[in-house]
């Protein structure tokens, strides 16, 4: 399970759960055909992976200057790998930084050999 949204794509199985992916949505919401594991729950969440690590002010600070972020700067993150960003999601990206000039946007370089390659 690394996805928890519809791809668009038909010939697809997507496994997922009854909690991110309700069966009473599964026609109208999503064009793969949904495989449920049972019993299971599709962590989407780092809250809810670690229900008892909740970070304060001053730890979500430190994280943020570590990566050189602005402090009170709205975070936009992508965690995808490169690849998978197309000029439709950059255009975006561009138009929302534009729009609004407290965004920051944030890419995770997974491997930085392979973002130079596609970038």
């Amino acid at each position: 399970m690394a996805f928890a949204a519809s791809s668009g794509a038909v010939y697809l199985r997507l496994v997922t759960d009854r909690i991110v992916s309700p069966p009473e949505y599964a026609h109208s919401d999503y064009a793969e055909r949904l495989v449920y594991l049972e019993p299971s729950y599709h962590v989407n969440s780092h809250a809810l992976t670690f229900a008892d690590v909740q970070p304060d002010a001053a730890t979500a600070t430190a994280v943020r200057a570590r990566f050189g972020l602005p402090e009170h700067a709205l975070l936009v993150a992508s965690y995808n790998q490169f690849f998978k960003i197309d000029v439709g999601t950059a255009r975006a990206w561009v138009e929302l930084l534009r729009r609004c000039r407290s965004c920051v946007l944030f890419l995770a370089e997974l491997d930085h050999a392979k973002a130079s390659l596609s970038l």
